[in-house]
Formats: structure tokens, C-alpha cells, sequence
């Protein structure tokens, strides 16, 4: 699911690419990944096989070091001669760029930031490197990996500032649930069903959306028992728990929603079907057909007084049960939605 979320998905794709392109670009960027991103630890792994085609360069990941960046960067991507030749009178930043010959230039790093001292000095430590960096010299990417907005790194000269919040939208959600439903359930005519349900059940929760959806049928027909399953079986890719205690008491109004969005469209399409099939037998009523609605034509239907086949009134009569749920905000039970869709 992951190759789904970061691959396949527009904007994720996007997010993924401008990383790739900055690097081959020799910038830097800040990253803002909140630990409501997705899959967040398979992100580093994909950039670095879309940027193994860079001669000479590849990535190194590192939790952020304790060393003030300069300090470190000093003693662990420079050789010995190099760090003799340092002297205290220059910054860190000033003889690193300056300096000819190094390791550090070519350097691609990944360091995940979680600590907002920590996120000041290197964005500060990365300005002053690109100020002091000769025009047209090689010159290393850092991607800062800030576990939140720290508010640092925006306009700073060599930096470019990504905001995973900002890329990612209701759009881009659906769209994964609707690629993860497509494998799921076997029925063709579910598969939409099963994405916005998956979709509005979870919300902004892809990794949660996508645990719906391998659930396929048994998440149709039992939401709530599902998620219960999946909170007892199954944790995030960070091996933290699934916590859905608040989405357990928005469960009903969440599956409603779904349901609005595919069954009520599902009902209000045989109405119009029904309309046009008992047209003339309602203009003999003095009814004006578009305005008649399913609880007119199912209690007529009932009664006789339009004359339709046994299977036609009963799923009239399935219809107005349906519409009833709906419009009381109330779920619609999945037998009734399973031969709606």
C-alpha cells in the first residue's frame, strides 16, 4: 500500500518528485512530515531509488545528530588533513563550502528533526553554507525531515520549504482509497461503494484506509466490528496502535455520509427509471411524474393502484426503506445497499 500511497497517488507522486528533482538539482529542502503522514518511513527509501541514477552521490539517513551541524559535519564528512586545516578564526559553514576536494559537496543527507533547536541550526548552519558557496561549485542537499512546522526554513537561500500538509488534499485521499478498493472485493459494482465508504470512515487516516479496504467484504458488511478487529490486530507502519476511540463515536454519521454519497444517487436513478416506466398511470392521477417521490410510488405500487410486478413493488418498497434511512440520518443496512449498487 505504501508504493500505492507515494507511486501512484498525484500529489504524493509530485511530493516524492520534487524531492528527487531538488536533489539533482544540488538544493536543500525542509520537509514537513507529521506523524500524520502516511507511511512517513517509506518515504527516504523511495527518493533514494528515484536518485540512484546520480553518478557518484547517494543518500544517508541520519537521526539528528547531537553536534551542532557544522561540528559534525567536519569531523565526519571531511579526511583528516582537511579537518587539521580547519582554524577556529572562519565558521564551520564558511570553510566547508569553501574548501576544496570534500566528501560533504556531493553528500545527499536525510536527517530527521524532531526538536525545534535543532530544526533553527541546521536551516541556519544551511543559509550561511550556500552564502559562502562559490557560483557553479558542487554543492551538497539536505533534507531536513521536520517532524513538525517548526517555523524555520521558509525563504531561506538554498532551501526550498515543503510542507506535506500543503500538497495533499480530499482529492488525493480518495483517490488511494479508490486504487486500494480496486483489489478488495470481488464485485465490480462494490469497488466504488467500498472506496467512499473506506474514504469517509477514515478520513484524513490513510494507513487506517488502507487496512479498511484489505478488509474488503467483511469491512462492507460490519464497519464498526472491522475497525474493532483492526484496532486489536494491526498497527502503523511506525508501530504505533491504531487509537479510534473518537472516530468510534462519529462511526454512524461517517457511514451515512458514505451513503448519501452512493446510494441515495443509486435510488434517486431508479425513481427517474420507475417515473418513466409509470408515467402515463401517474398523468391518469393528475400527478405531475418528475415531482412523484419513492414513498408515493411504493405505497401506490402496494396498493394496487399501479400496476407493476411483484419484484417491482418489492424493490420499490426497498427503495422507500432505504430513502427513509437516510433522510433520518440513520444507516442504511448493508443487505439493502448490497442490491442498490
Amino acid at each position: 500500500m505504501e508504493r500505492i500511497w507515494w507511486g501512484s497517488v498525484p500529489n504524493a507522486t509530485r511530493y516524492v518528485q520534487e524531492i528527487v528533482d531538488a536533489v539533482r538539482e544540488e538544493k536543500s529542502m525542509v520537509l514537513v512530515l507529521g506523524k500524520d503522514v502516511p507511511w512517513r518511513e517509506f518515504l527516504p527509501v523511495l527518493v533514494e531509488e528515484r536518485i540512484a541514477f546520480l553518478p557518484d552521490r547517494s543518500l544517508k539517513r541520519l537521526a539528528c545528530p547531537a553536534e551542532e551541524p557544522g561540528a559534525y559535519l567536519l569531523e565526519h564528512y571531511c579526511m583528516e588533513e582537511k579537518r587539521l586545516a580547519y582554524r577556529a578564526g572562519k565558521s564551520h559553514a564558511q570553510f566547508l563550502a569553501e574548501a576544496e576536494g570534500l566528501v560533504l559537496h556531493k553528500a545527499i543527507v536525510w536527517i530527521d528533526i524532531q526538536d525545534a533547536a535543532k530544526a533553527r541550526a541546521w536551516t541556519e548552519f544551511i543559509h550561511a553554507y550556500y552564502g559562502f558557496a562559490k557560483k557553479g561549485a558542487a554543492t551538497p542537499s539536505f533534507l531536513l525531515a521536520f517532524s513538525e512546522d517548526f517555523g524555520v526554513g521558509r525563504g531561506c537561500k538554498g532551501i526550498v520549504y515543503h510542507a506535506f500538509s500543503d500538497e495533499v488534499n480530499e482529492f488525493d485521499r480518495f483517490a488511494f482509497a479508490t486504487l486500494a478498493a480496486a483489489g478488495s472485493v470481488g464485485q465490480r459494482r462494490l469497488k466504488p461503494y467500498l472506496a467512499t465508504l473506506a474514504a469517509t470512515v477514515c478520513a484524513e487516516d490513510m494507513e487506517l484506509c488502507a487496512a479498511c479496504s484489505r478488509r474488503g467484504m467483511d469491512f462492507l458488511r460490519h464497519p464498526r466490528e472491522t475497525l474493532e478487529r483492526i484496532a486489536e490486530e494491526e498497527v502503523r507502519s511506525d508501530g504505533s496502535p491504531f487509537a479510534l476511540d473518537a472516530l468510534y463515536e462519529d462511526l454512524t454519521r461517517r457511514i451515512w455520509k458514505a451513503q448519501v454519497k452512493t446510494v441515495f444517487p443509486a435510488i434517486e436513478d431508479r425513481r427517474q427509471a420507475y417515473i418513466e416506466k409509470c408515467r402515463d398511470a401517474l398523468r391518469t392521477m393528475n400527478l405531475v411524474p418528475e415531482e412523484v417521490e419513492i414513498g408515493v410510488l411504493s405505497h401506490k405500487a402496494a396498493v394496487g393502484e399501479i400496476k407493476l410486478p411483484s419484484a417491482d413493488v418489492e424493490e420499490l418498497l426497498l427503495l422507500k426503506e432505504a430513502r427513509n434511512h437516510l433522510a433520518h440520518i440513520r444507516e442504511v443496512p448493508f443487505g439493502v445497499v448490497e442490491r442498490l449498487v
